[in-house]
């Protein structure tokens, strides 16, 4: 069995790689990160607000504190996001995708249940929604409510899955990086070893 040994670097890493870029090459996979934690805390944030004002008009429902607990679950996640970035640590970026994985399941049920009640609209889903008060309990209301979801949901879903490419390429960097800095060779002696 041959001996494997690691390998060492002695040339300069290179950040620019084209495998560390995103948005067509233009931006830096880490910065591009940064602004996808923005841009999600902000709807973290937003999403928070929307369920402290929901608690105020309808109460405490069930849904209201499920939603309540994902959005908070969310909010830890993106602060491990933003803790990552600031400490180039790959591991803090693992939750922020697994949390975006399960909101992507999430989303592909929530679309095939929408569809499916646009096509076969006598179910508990289509009653809801025939329910209403915007709804006026006709057929082509809820047809035209459950094509408004899916296209949401549709732009959602593309959107996460954009969050998801940039987080994975910055974990990707981030492990390059410290894979780098673990081997680096100064001179004749291995720095991180």
């Amino acid at each position: 069995m041959p001996l494997c040994y690691p390998t060492y670097y002695v040339g300069p890493f290179d950040h620019y790689n084209p495998q560390y870029m995103c948005c067509c090459g233009s931006m830096h996979a880490r910065k591009a990160a940064f602004y996808a934690a923005c841009l999600a805390m902000a709807v973290v944030v937003l999403s928070l607000i929307g369920i402290a004002v929901s608690f105020s008009i309808c109460g405490v429902h069930s849904v209201n504190v499920s939603l309540g607990v994902i959005a908070f679950i969310g909010l830890l996640c993106i602060l491990l996001m933003f803790e990552g970035l600031r400490k180039e640590a790959e591991e803090m970026l693992v939750p922020p995708l697994i949390l975006s994985v399960a909101f992507m399941a999430v989303k592909l049920m929530a679309l095939v249940i929408v569809l499916v009640t646009t096509v076969f609209p006598n179910n508990p889903v289509g009653h809801y929604i025939m329910s209403l008060e915007y709804v006026d309990g006709d057929l082509t209301s809820l047809r035209f409510v459950c094509g408004a979801i899916a296209v949401v949901i549709v732009l959602v879903f593309a959107v996460v899955t954009w969050f998801m490419r940039i987080t994975f390429l910055c974990y990707r960097y981030f492990t390059d990086l410290n894979e780098y800095r673990a081997n680096l060779v100064v001179g004749s002696e291995v720095v991180g070893a």
